[in-house]
């Protein structure tokens, strides 16, 4: 490995992250995490192994972003010092009816019950809401999205010297992503996983992916553009309740994970 300035500054920081994370869980373990992450990736090895293994090429200036962005959200979610002082110690000069305020306590456990089915029945609308079919336009994040066809093989692949045979099935998803932000994005298939009735995932199978014309690669969607590929799944022949997860692409996304039913 080449030593060079980029490198040795890309470590030393690297190291000062994750110091200053684990020192910042005593005071917030979710800002603390996030510090010794960016701390982590800042590790050239680290970037080296993500670069290989999925593909990503990360620019300098996309470095130092993360890095900037991950240790703004870290510093933020430290505690104030106003946040401490407004808590006070009850006081024992509280009015006597205060400290003797009865209770009814008889309907707790039917409130209670009554909580827990608006919350499933919430749970439920939601993710009922966030489950689509093929030809159902969806929006996740700034990304929509669009299942356009959905069709199984054994063997993918028009060029005998690259065709691939499926293990136990190729399922091929043909997917439309539309950009509906205001800047540039890459896209990618790393966020695209099949699911099953039994909460197994499959990622795109990366031999059926390079045999299959127009497949996903990692490029740059424009803001009001288009594009179409095929993600392919290798499964099982006997699989049930297979969907599509999409999950949002940004890294700090708060947006739920949608899903479209690719049987029936």
């Amino acid at each position: 490995m080449d030593v060079t300035v980029k490198s040795v500054a890309a470590w030393f920081f690297g190291v000062i992250f994750i110091i200053g994370g684990l020192g910042m869980t005593t005071e917030t373990l979710i800002g603390g995490l996030i510090s010794a992450l960016v701390g982590i990736f800042l590790i050239p090895n680290v970037r080296r192994e993500i670069s290989e293994r999925y593909d990503i090429n990360f620019s300098t200036w996309m470095v130092v972003l993360i890095a900037v962005v991950g240790l703004g959200i870290a510093g933020a979610m430290m505690p104030t010092d106003e946040a401490s002082t407004n808590t006070t110690p009850e006081s024992d000069d509280q009015p006597e009816q205060n400290q003797e305020q009865p209770s009814d306590t008889s309907d707790t456990g039917e409130t209670d019950q009554t909580q827990t089915d608006q919350d499933t029945s919430n749970e439920e609308d939601s993710l009922e809401s966030r489950t689509h079919s093929v030809s159902e336009n969806f929006k996740v994040g700034e990304l929509s999205y669009v299942v356009n066809d959905v069709s199984t093989r054994q063997v993918v692949g028009t060029n005998r010297y690259l065709q691939e045979e499926a293990d136990g099935e190729f399922v091929l998803v043909e997917l439309e992503i539309t950009n509906e932000g205001q800047e540039s994005t890459t896209i990618s298939n790393s966020h695209l996983t099949l699911v099953d009735s039994q909460d197994r995932s499959y990622s795109v199978d990366s031999d059926a992916f390079a045999a299959v014309e127009n497949s996903f690669t990692f490029e740059q969607l424009d803001p009001g553009l288009s594009k179409e590929g095929t993600l392919v799944y290798d499964t099982p022949q006997s699989q049930e309740g297979r969907q599509l997860q999409v999950s949002p692409s940004a890294v700090f996304s708060t947006a739920e994970p949608h899903y479209v039913n690719l049987e029936g």
